[in-house]
């Protein structure tokens, strides 16, 4: 008897919702928010660290960047998102556009390329940084 009543609650339920794709009237799914597979929209992957924090990474670029610079070397707190949002994820070695939904460990993800190299006395400065895919940041530097 509760079963039968709850079952009809539900049914109402979703008989009173919308689906907010199309506004049509509500079927069983597996999203609730969306009347079929049709109007469920495809999720873009995004690469972790764009999901962190601004501070977060701030910090734990300023970090890795600490223990590779001169100390005479100059030290912004610089949001590696902003350097790739700032020069429209191209690489500037490549000339080519970075994916903005692979992995930063991808060949083809992002990386922030210090001009000046850290280890050659370079600053951690917006001025001194530039967007590159993985792969050809390792490539300059193994050069």
């Amino acid at each position: 008897m509760v079963d039968d009543f709850l079952a009809k609650k539900v049914r109402e339920e979703l008989a009173s919702r919308s689906c907010e794709t199309c506004g049509g009237g509500m079927l069983h799914t597996d999203d609730p928010r969306y009347c079929s597979v049709e109007c469920t929209p495809l999720v873009i992957p995004v690469a972790a660290f764009i999901m962190r924090s601004a501070a977060a990474r701030i910090s734990s670029f300023r970090i890795q960047a600490e223990k590779r610079m001169w100390p005479t070397a100059a030290l912004e707190d610089v949001d590696p998102l902003e350097v790739l949002e700032e020069h429209g994820w191209i690489c500037h070695l490549c000339q080519h556009e970075i994916p903005k939904d692979v992995d930063h460990l991808d060949p083809l993800g992002a990386t922030v390329d210090h001009v000046k190299a850290l280890s050659r006395g370079g600053d951690h400065t917006y001025a001194n940084m530039r967007p590159a895919h993985r792969r050809c940041n390792s490539r300059k530097n193994a050069h």
